[in-house]
This record gives C-alpha cells, structure tokens and sequence, in this order.
C-alpha cells in the first residue's frame, strides 16, 4: 500500500487506504440527488466499495488514515497520524 512503509517508519501503525468518491462523482442527473431513496442507495454503495479494490484505488480522492504509537510503545495516543 502506497504510504504504508512510510507511515510505519514514523512509528504508525493501522494503516488504511481509502477510496472516497467512487460514484457519485460521475451522476450527471444532478436531480436524481435530491431524490432521498436514490441518494441513500448511492451513499450505501459508496460505503461498501470504499476500502474494496478496484475501487480504492479508481476513486476520485483517497484518504490515508493510520495511528501513531504512543512512546510507551504498543499503544496508541487515539489520535489519527496525518501527513500533509
């Protein structure tokens, strides 16, 4: 996973990669989105493909998420590590 070694040689760990955007990007009935059923529907499927391949990787945006050890080692301070 692209970021991955990185973010573990910075002490992170529960390295996730994400895809955001995968549909709803490419609806071009924009007043099918105001329809509240089909809204729903479309934001279930985006849910259920975010973290599924193909998917994570043809989205539109991706999101990196990871946790960072606390120096104690083993835990986590509960806070996601970002890298701009």
């Amino acid at each position: 996973m692209a970021g991955g070694p990185v973010l573990e040689d910075l002490g992170c760990h529960d390295v996730r990669h994400y895809g955001i955007r995968s549909f709803c990007d490419y609806i071009t009935d924009d007043a099918r989105r105001y329809d509240q059923t089909y809204y729903d529907d479309l934001e279930r499927l985006e849910l259920a493909t975010t973290a599924r391949a193909p998917y994570m990787h043809t989205a539109r945006l991706f999101q990196l998420t990871a946790r960072k050890r606390t120096d104690s080692g083993g835990g986590t301070d509960g806070r996601a590590a970002r890298r701009g």
